[in-house]
């Protein structure tokens, strides 16, 4: 059984593959680009690998900063910009103290779709 888009579903698995990496490419460097005017979006496949990588775990954005090599304004705005497409979903920290402040920390990052084969396209299913 799979599932995903129409256009992707009765491919090969070779096919399906390319059709949603070059899905992805789309999202990341015309449709972001287009909605948002951002300049560096060739770095966002770097940013959804490197958060592919730490699926499930906490997310530290100074990490994920200093692995990009991104400021800290342009690594916020750029996941912000992979939320608002849907390749990503931000699941906040849990915390007894309701006046802890995560910022920097905390929180998990997950794939959205995370069994779909887009997400696995760039390594994101089975992290």
């Amino acid at each position: 059984m799979a599932g995903g888009y129409p256009e992707a579903v009765g491919l090969d698995p070779r096919n399906r593959r390319t059709w949603f990496s070059n899905y992805l490419r789309t999202v990341t460097q015309r449709d972001i680009t287009e909605l948002t005017g951002a300049r560096r979006a060739d770095q966002l496949p770097k940013l959804l690998r490197l958060l592919a990588a730490r699926t499930g775990q906490e997310l530290i954005r100074t990490h994920i900063r200093a692995d990009a090599g991104l400021s800290r304004v342009t690594t916020d705005d750029y996941l912000g910009f992979l939320v608002m497409t849907y390749l990503i979903g931000l699941i906040p920290a849990w915390s007894k103290n309701l006046t802890t402040d995560t910022d920097g920390g905390g929180g998990a990052c997950c794939p959205s779709g995370s069994r779909s084969p887009a997400a696995s396209s760039v390594g994101l299913a089975g992290r």
